[in-house]
């Protein structure tokens, strides 16, 4: 079975100390541990043996990176999110909206996570354009003719996304602010995406102080109220996952069962 290398907290590991354990593997290149340490959101390495992940874990260790290793099996995996494009934050609940707008109701108390921020997206945008070409006759002659040429071309821009984690079916939604209504502000409704995201987001804080939140949401409580940016979507998730792992750690040990973040001292199951 795989296993993880976990960070300890979310502090980014210096790229000299995780280069020297990676030469352990002789798997990872410099360039690895730079793009590892600068893309490190709780969660450093996946897939490992036992014994690649039992070296790296000590190697991590003596350069000072505090690390965990467990079975990759044990962090939760991601449902697919449910896109929303209304909801109301009422003092009751959350009501969520399907296609065929159809409220759901959400009680506070099973709101268990809010993950929010800025995240980078790559997408392709369609680019056409017309060219007008000769095309030539049977009398020797030629003609133009237009034609639509079709380019593909990546962009990648910031998004301001929530993501919505809730004791309920389905457990996951997901907001893209820029395809979301914000009516249910009502008077507090402003001009713009940004200033009517923030205030949505802040008000679900709000009611739900008990739900685990992710750093992008954390900073909307401060003041001044800041962006946190993600560099990826994946960034993102391996945030959300490796939060949600840590919160199922903290119930555990709160529970008195044993944590299951221990190193194995036995062989690789077969």
């Amino acid at each position: 079975m795989p296993y993880a290398i976990l960070q300890q907290d979310l502090d980014a590991p210096p790229p000299g100390g995780l280069e020297k354990a990676l030469k352990n593997l002789q798997l990872f290149t410099s360039l690895d541990a730079i793009t590892l340490a600068r893309d490190a959101f709780g969660i450093l390495i996946k897939d490992l043996s036992l014994a690649d992940a039992q070296l790296l874990h000590h190697a991590l260790k003596q350069e000072g990176i505090q690390n965990l290793m467990v079975d990759q099996q044990e962090l939760p995996p991601l449902a697919p999110a449910q896109k929303l494009i209304k909801a109301d934050v009422t003092d009751e609940a959350l009501l969520v909206y399907d296609a065929l707008q159809r409220p759901r109701r959400i009680e506070w108390p099973q709101v268990a996570m809010i993950a929010a921020g800025c995240v980078r997206i790559t997408q392709f945008k369609r680019m056409e354009k017309t060219v007008v070409v000769n095309r030539g006759t049977p009398d020797g002659q030629s003609i133009p003719i237009e034609r639509t040429e079709v380019d593909y071309r990546e962009e990648n821009r910031p998004k301001c996304v929530v993501e919505i984690f809730a004791a309920a079916t389905p457990p996951r939604y997901h907001i893209d602010a820029e395809n979301f209504s914000f009516a249910c502000l009502g008077d507090r409704r402003q001009r713009g995406v940004i200033p009517n995201y923030m205030t949505f987001v802040q008000g679900m804080l709000r009611h739900a102080p008990h739900a685990v939140m992710n750093r992008g949401a954390l900073r909307f409580k401060q003041e001044p109220c800041l962006f946190f940016e993600y560099p990826s979507k994946h960034a993102f998730e391996e945030e959300i996952i490796w939060q949600l792992w840590q919160a199922r750690q903290r119930r555990t040990l709160s529970a008195g069962a044993p944590s299951s973040a221990t190193l194995p001292q036995t062989s690789a199951p077969s």
